[in-house]
C-alpha cells in the first residue's frame, strides 16, 4: 500500500497543471490532508496561489473548504488580475457557502483593500451586500485603505506600521499594476 500511495503522490505531483474539465487541484489538496502527505499539500497550495485567476473562474472555486480559502487568502504570493477580482470571488464563495459568521469576517479582513482604487472602495461600500452586513468588522481596514490612497508613503510611514500585510500588493496582472513584457 506504501509504495501505491508514494506512486499516486508522484503522479499527482507531476499533473497538477493537466487539464481537468471540473478541477482536481482542491481534490488533491484534501485528499493529501487525509493521508498527511506535506509535500503535495505545499504543492497544491503553490498551484493554487500561482493560478488563482483561473481557479476564481473555474468549478472548483467554490467546492474550496473553509481552512483553505483562509489559508490562501493570507498569502502575498497570490497571482491574480486584481484584489477587486478576489474581494467579488470572495462574495461569491460566501454566498454559495454559507459559512459561518467567525469564518466570513476573518475572510474579510484578510482581503487588501488598500490595493483596490478608491471608486471601486466607495461602490462595495454601497453596493455589496457582503459589506454592509459586515461593515462594522472591516470599518478600519477600509479607513486605512482610504488613508493609504490619500496620502503619500513617507506620510503614511509616519503613523502606521506601512510594513504590515494590508499595504503589500500580491501579484496582480491588471494593466493598472503594470504592462505585459513580452520577450522574444
Amino acid at each position: 500500500m506504501w509504495s501505491l500511495q508514494q506512486g499516486l503522490t508522484r503522479y499527482m505531483t507531476q499533473h497538477l497543471s493537466s487539464d481537468s474539465p471540473t478541477g482536481h487541484v482542491v481534490g488533491w489538496y484534501q485528499y493529501s490532508l487525509q493521508i498527511g502527505d506535506v509535500s503535495l499539500r505545499d504543492s497544491c497550495l503553490q498551484y493554487l496561489s500561482w493560478n488563482l485567476s483561473s481557479v476564481l473562474q473555474s468549478a472548483e472555486w467554490v467546492s474550496i473548504s473553509d481552512e483553505l480559502l483562509l489559508s490562501l487568502l493570507q498569502r502575498s504570493d497570490l497571482i491574480l488580475q486584481s484584489e477587486l477580482d478576489l474581494y467579488e470571488a470572495l462574495e461569491n464563495w460566501i454566498e454559495q457557502n454559507q459559512p459561518a459568521s467567525d469564518t466570513v469576517e476573518t475572510a474579510l479582513r484578510a482581503i487588501r483593500y488598500g490595493m483596490i482604487p478608491p471608486q471601486h472602495l466607495f461602490r462595495l461600500q454601497k453596493q455589496s451586500p457582503l459589506m454592509v452586513k459586515h461593515y462594522e468588522s472591516i470599518r478600519d481596514l477600509l479607513f486605512l485603505a482610504f488613508q493609504f490612497h490619500s496620502a503619500s508613503p513617507i506620510q503614511l510611514a509616519k503613523y502606521f506600521d506601512v510594513n504590515c500585510s494590508i499595504f503589500t500588493p500580491r501579484n496582480y496582472l491588471s494593466a493598472s499594476w503594470g504592462s505585459p513584457w513580452v520577450i522574444n
